[in-house]
């Protein structure tokens, strides 16, 4: 973050200083943030299990076991394929890269193919070579691919009748066609690579959202001693599972290749098959052969990984909720709190509204401690159709401010009125104020040159001032609004 932040000021020691307070500051602001969205969670779990409660009492456990069992089952299946998940996720990644590279080296072929019909005669020479350089490599590695692709050769010749593979050089309308055959053909084997990468993550996130979810709702399980004990055993198996999966992704080195995908593991998954962490001496010295521990990662690390499990525990209680009210007087309620649990990115763009509503609040106040002077050099009478326009626009956006901030203020509330429309809000104050100096200084440039210089002084005055004051005041945001990037 500093690091980020620090291309914002500059390198003194006075400003690297003021570079860490912020940074402190923006790491405040996003515990702040990320509490304020467990709560959020909390408050949606509390809602769905009193709509649960009032229709099924206890009976919607039965639906959470019989979920938890499907998804060990599902793990267990993908543990035994992880084998052939690997080849797939290696074959895969050579097909992505292969296809990358077709895919680029063709769309360069359709640009200099279309450049080449505007080119005077005298210079499309030393483009037409170009142009054949670049069929015979793309013929190459289409010949490359077919080798090693079967099926791949006759997809071709479907697609291009009498196609003219390498070694032959066909003309670059002709090659474009074959990569676009190519690409559809080989588009599967990519998008079979996704699709078990992406089912091998899910069901980890699933496991670990409904183990999770089982934690905790353990307090009200325990008030059900009958159902508590099978409910537990489930939760224990579904952790094994994922354990074991874990374990296989690892030895077989895949972990790496999840997490670039995305895939976030709780602790109690991480590192699989290794001892146990020997612990630290009190003085601080390490066996010879203990191992360093791992960086601590911060506590707002910490938040955002345990936000994020509880977020899925969230979700698979309300798909629970969902299944169990259908055609019960809780199921509008079950699906309103499933919209709105949905609809929580959307909150960082009420955070996002807010933060512009306060600099277009700033450039208003700015603007009109400046009106009166531009008077004094024009006269009032010149600024009054001006001031009219202003004053249509200052209407518009104290409704826009208002509902900015209520939509803010309440976690509850539909979001509305989003960043851009404050934005161009925003533009066509600017485009108004630009007119007032513009139009007024085109009036008296020929008509009073010392007035046009004063206002001209004037114009350059005010873009200068306001460009610092708006620098004050997004320097006073950037704690609160570098924490909604880092959230989002």
């Amino acid at each position: 973050m500093i690091k980020f932040l620090s291309k914002l000021f500059d390198t003194t020691d006075k400003e690297l200083n003021r570079l860490r307070r912020t940074v402190d500051e923006v790491n405040v602001q996003i515990e702040h943030l990320l509490e304020q969205e467990r709560e959020y969670a909390a408050r949606i779990r509390e809602q769905a299990l009193a709509g649960l409660s009032s229709t099924q009492g206890d009976g919607w456990q039965g639906l959470l076991g019989a979920e938890i069992v499907r998804v060990t089952e599902d793990l267990r299946r993908l543990t035994s394929g992880v084998d052939e998940l690997r080849a797939i996720i290696e074959k895969g990644e050579r097909t992505s890269r292969d296809l990358s590279v077709l895919l680029a080296d063709s769309k360069q072929l359709a640009t200099m193919s279309a450049e080449r019909t505007q080119r005077p005669p005298a210079e499309r020479r030393e483009l037409e070579e170009e142009i054949n350089r670049l069929i015979d490599e793309l013929g190459e590695q289409l010949a490359a691919l077919m080798d090693n692709r079967q099926g791949l050769h006759e997809a071709i010749l479907q697609a291009v009748p009498k196609a003219r593979l390498y070694p032959q050089r066909p003309a670059a309308e002709e090659m474009i066609r074959q990569v676009d055959a190519a690409a559809s053909f080989l588009g599967r084997e990519v998008a079979d690579y996704f699709g078990r990468t992406n089912h091998t993550m899910a069901a980890l996130r699933r496991a670990i959202g409904l183990y999770t979810l089982v934690d905790l709702l353990d307090q009200h399980i325990s008030a059900q001693p009958v159902s508590a004990a099978p409910l537990r055993e489930r939760r224990r198996e579904l952790e094994d599972a994922a354990r074991q999966l874990v374990r296989a992704l690892h030895a077989r080195d895949l972990l790496k290749h999840l997490s670039r995908q995305g895939l976030r593991l709780p602790d109690e998954l991480k590192a699989p098959g290794d001892p146990p962490q020997a612990p630290t001496p009190a003085d601080g010295r390490r066996g010879r052969d203990s191992r360093p521990q791992e960086p601590d990662p911060g506590p707002k690390e910490r938040m955002a990984d345990l936000l994020d499990r509880e977020e899925q525990a969230t979700a698979e209680l309300l798909s629970i909720a969902d299944t169990a009210t259908t055609g019960t007087q809780q199921a509008g309620r079950i699906a309103a709190l499933r919209e709105k649990f949905a609809s929580r990115e959307e909150r960082l763009q009420a955070r996002s509204a807010a933060f512009r509503a306060r600099i277009l609040e700033a450039r208003t106040a700015f603007w009109q401690a400046y009106q009166s002077r531009i008077a004094d050099v024009v006269g009032a009478d010149a600024l009054q159709p001006y001031i009219e326009r202003f004053e249509q626009l200052d209407a518009e956006q104290e409704a826009l401010i208002e509902q900015v901030i209520a939509q803010d203020e309440d976690p509850d509330a539909p979001v509305i009125i989003k960043p851009d429309v404050l934005a161009e809000l925003m533009h066509r104050r600017d485009a108004l104020e630009d007119a007032v100096f513009n139009e007024l200084m085109d009036q008296l440039r020929g008509t009073d040159r010392e007035a046009y210089s004063r206002l001209r002084a004037l114009y350059d005055e005010f873009r200068k001032a306001q460009r610092k004051d708006e620098q004050n005041l997004l320097n006073s945001l950037i704690p609160e609004a570098f924490a909604v990037v880092w959230e989002a």
